[in-house]
């Protein structure tokens, strides 16, 4: 797969959705594969002041997290069929962040939630 086949369909499909003001400051992480550093997504980042986030090099695992926690949105609370609008996607996800630092016990380690985690 290349930029022209996977990576700006994707991109011009998501920018569909907002406003050009609601684009400002937007993040698109990736990880480091080829396709993400064609120099027409860096025009496009910089027309629509897109944050470009980039994995940091010889840092393994560097996904893991994030790669961790979408599979817990999907599997425990995204629906099957979708949402009607976008607006709707963006308030029940926000919905599931609340629940996930506040109220989610960790099961496999039988711990509390993020937010009871004391900060060293």
């Amino acid at each position: 797969m290349d930029y022209y086949s996977l990576v700006k369909p994707s991109v011009e499909q998501a920018l569909s959705y907002f406003t050009k003001e609601q684009i400002k400051k937007m993040i698109i992480h990736t990880d480091n594969g080829k396709q993400y550093y064609h120099q027409d997504l860096e025009s496009l980042a910089k027309e629509y002041e897109i944050i470009l986030s980039k994995k940091r090099p010889n840092c393994l695992g560097g996904n893991a997290l994030s790669e961790n926690w979408f599979s817990h949105l999907a599997q425990e609370w995204l629906p099957y069929e979708g949402y009607n609008t976008i607006q709707e996607g963006i308030e029940d996800v926000t919905k599931y962040i609340h629940f996930f630092n506040n109220k989610r016990i960790c099961s496999k380690f039988n711990s509390p939630p993020m937010s009871q985690f004391k900060i060293q």
